[in-house]
């Protein structure tokens, strides 16, 4: 009797390898927009910390404190940036009809 001879193993399975999870415009957005309003909404607040060391830690010295307010201001425009695409996102999944789970 013949022994069957092993079949060897893909290296990249196509059933479990993380690049096929995206097969439309619809998954890849899915995937993506968390990640970047995450990293977004983090960058915000290091930002904003940073403004309010700068402000505390200015001594009384205007340029320090102009400077503080600049980046605190920048940083909350940010914010509303980001607020404003998630919101288009969601706009356009809703017009399209796309299903876009965020």
């Amino acid at each position: 009797m013949q022994t069957p001879t092993p079949t060897p193993t893909p290296i990249i399975n196509p059933t479990n390898f993380p690049a096929s999870r995206i097969g439309s415009i619809n998954e890849l957005v899915s995937l993506t927009v968390p990640v970047l309003t995450i990293i977004a909404t983090l960058i915000f607040g290091a930002l904003l910390m940073s403004a309010s060391y700068s402000i505390i830690t200015a001594g009384g010295d205007p340029e320090k404190i102009e400077s503080a307010k600049k980046t605190a201001t920048y940083a909350i425009i940010g914010l509303f940036l980001i607020v404003v695409a998630f919101l288009v996102v969601r706009l356009l999944s809703f017009v399209f009809n796309l299903e876009i789970f965020i």
